[in-house]
């Protein structure tokens, strides 16, 4: 059980591996929600009214010692912004200035008892209470000890000690494991991180679901980066999805793995729409498009070789190729497969969005990552109307701990700039 200084005004909840959550202090009731009308008009907008919701989400974020025994509350942080990604590490940064208190506390514990780590809690609307959603540890980060004295935080989720930058740092597989023949992919990741963790704990634990996927066959050398190879079973036709579930006072386990088939559901009445006469809970929208991907060629080992193509593609966009190195695969169905989950028939979209926290819907509350939801856009030239997936999202919170929509980048002059949450959606309609 978590320990908090008497004088921290904080409320917990803790979350077992499997995602059930035990409360230790309820919080009051929820606050109603508020309602105004906004009618949305356009054809395959979703017709409804605008809705103000009740956005009283609220963050508390726990500074704690290796070991996880609670050190402060960051109540005087800046720029405080969480970023979560499918299938990788997710990220917690702010800055603190060296008078604050939680700095002493943080180079004492650094220099004493271990890498500090970090707890994110929320509460949400519908939440009776806190809820442990980032646990993380102290990565690389800056300091500044001129005018502005300050500490730029950054702190990441356990699997960051395994995929560290992919080559020169992170936790490489010594010493080699025999070979995996005809072993569900699932059961591959979790024999790579429990080797890691055999030699040196890394905080991320094996003990979530692991729901069969596909039978694959690997070979790994020795060094290989662990994390990479976990990636790279994710990155295959029907590669699976893993997440990391933070386990609150786990003490040195900051969060359990589970791996499913795939992650996510489909949502249609998570909806964010953009533009007049719409929803118009989206305030900023940008888009990226590439070609498409119609020849995918990916190199494996031991002169494996696998050249997919999408003919019907290149008869309108000509050829538009792609080469990959994947040098662990030793078998040719696995490089097959992915070569094509590699080929895109039409040009790509990548629709980045910031949501307006008043009118949009809200993570946790309404979608997670994986999730399918809606997009519609009509804005002169940009035009959509599709079924997007929750690829990556953004939480920036602001002084008071509310959830928020923009909040003053300190490490700018006079916090010119912004730090602002965002959505990143992959179009899949």
């Amino acid at each position: 059980m978590t320990t908090l200084p008497a004088t921290t005004p904080f409320t917990l909840g803790l979350i077992d591996p499997a995602g059930s959550v035990e409360p230790i202090v309820p919080l009051p009731a929820n606050l109603p929600f508020t309602f105004t009308s906004g009618p949305s008009v356009y054809p395959g907008s979703s017709g409804s009214t605008s809705q103000l919701r009740n956005t009283s989400a609220v963050w508390t974020w726990l500074l704690a010692d290796a070991a996880g025994n609670a050190l402060c509350e960051l109540t005087t942080a800046a720029g405080k912004q969480i970023v979560f990604k499918r299938n990788t590490l997710s990220e917690a940064t702010c800055t603190i200035s060296h008078e604050d208190e939680a700095a002493s506390l943080l180079w004492t514990a650094l220099m004493n008892t271990g890498v500090p780590t970090l707890r994110c809690y929320r509460r949400g609307a519908n939440d009776t209470i806190a809820v442990d959603r980032f646990n993380g540890y102290l990565a690389p980060f800056a300091e500044d000890a001129e005018e502005q004295a300050t500490l730029s935080l950054v702190f990441r989720s356990p699997f960051g000690r395994l995929i560290g930058d992919g080559s020169t740092s992170g936790r490489f597989l010594v010493p080699e494991l025999a070979p995996f023949v005809a072993v569900d992919a699932g059961q591959i990741a979790k024999a790579l991180i429990d080797a890691a963790n055999a030699d040196s704990f890394t905080g991320l634990a094996t003990t979530g679901a692991i729901i069969p996927s596909k039978i694959r066959n690997r070979t790994y050398p020795l060094g290989q980066n662990i994390g990479q190879a976990v990636i790279n079973l994710t990155n295959v036709l029907d590669g699976f999805d893993f997440v990391e579930t933070p386990v609150d006072g786990g003490g040195t386990t900051l969060a359990a793995l589970s791996i499913a088939p795939s992650m996510g559901v489909d949502r249609p009445d998570v909806r964010f729409e953009y533009g007049a006469d719409t929803l118009a809970n989206v305030r900023k929208v940008s888009r990226t498009v590439a070609p498409p991907v119609n020849v995918a060629m990916v190199i494996g080992a031991n002169g494996l070789t696998s050249v997919k193509t999408d003919e019907a593609s290149i008869a309108v966009y000509g050829k538009w190729p792609t080469l990959i190195s994947q040098t662990d695969v030793t078998e040719q169905a696995t490089l097959d497969d992915k070569a094509w989950a590699l080929l895109r028939p039409k040009p790509t979209r990548v629709i980045q969005f910031t949501p307006d926290p008043a009118l949009a819907p809200l993570p946790w509350d309404d979608y997670v990552l994986g999730d399918t939801c809606r997009f519609f856009a009509r804005r002169g030239a940009l035009a959509e109307d599709v079924a997007v997936k929750i690829n990556a999202f953004s939480v920036v919170i602001g002084t008071e701990g509310e959830e928020s929509f923009a909040i003053a980048d300190p490490l700018t002059p006079d916090g010119a700039a912004t730090l602002q949450s965002s959505l990143s959606v992959e179009v899949t309609s």
